[in-house]
């Protein structure tokens, strides 16, 4: 089952890893990997949002365009397995705790590598609600926890 479990975990922190910082498109991966390969170093570098909710509250003064939806609900949507996965093996305020912190050190890590290498914006907004989906993907997990051991009994 540990086995099954690490599989899990790299397949979902691969596609995670392609998503926030290529988008989700082959193109930028090859751009990022012909960046990395030149010498010249690294291209303009994108807006910085380090005063919190700055980029919600614009997200949400243009709530009409499908981007600014998935960029609210999609940064949660994508840490939600992440505090789901930890939730299967960690519980209490322990697993909590554990969720909150690696959930904050893995998107800033994120962020900081958006900000470095020119391929995304450091938004601490997105932080926030990476942080926010990995928490709820935790308590999910222990809700369905609890549900699954009432019925057993």
């Amino acid at each position: 089952m540990y086995i099954l479990y690490l599989i899990v975990w790299v397949g979902y922190l691969a596609v995670l890893t392609y998503i926030v910082l290529f988008k989700g498109t082959w193109d930028n991966t090859q751009s990022f990997i012909k960046m990395l390969q030149q010498s010249e170093g690294i291209t303009k570098r994108q807006k910085v949002y380090l005063i919190p909710f700055e980029s919600t509250r614009i997200f949400i003064e243009n709530w009409e365009y499908a981007y600014a939806k998935w960029n609210i609900f999609g940064n949660m949507l994508l840490f939600l397995p992440f505090g789901f996965l930890l939730g299967l093996v960690l519980h209490g305020r322990k697993g909590v705790l554990t969720t909150l912190f690696l959930g904050f050190v893995t998107s800033f890590s994120f962020e900081i590598i958006q900000y470095l290498y020119a391929i995304g914006e450091f938004d601490v907004d997105d932080i926030m609600l990476n942080v926010l989906g990995a928490m709820f993907g935790f308590f999910l997990c222990e809700i369905i926890n609890r549900l699954v051991k009432r019925t057993h009994l």
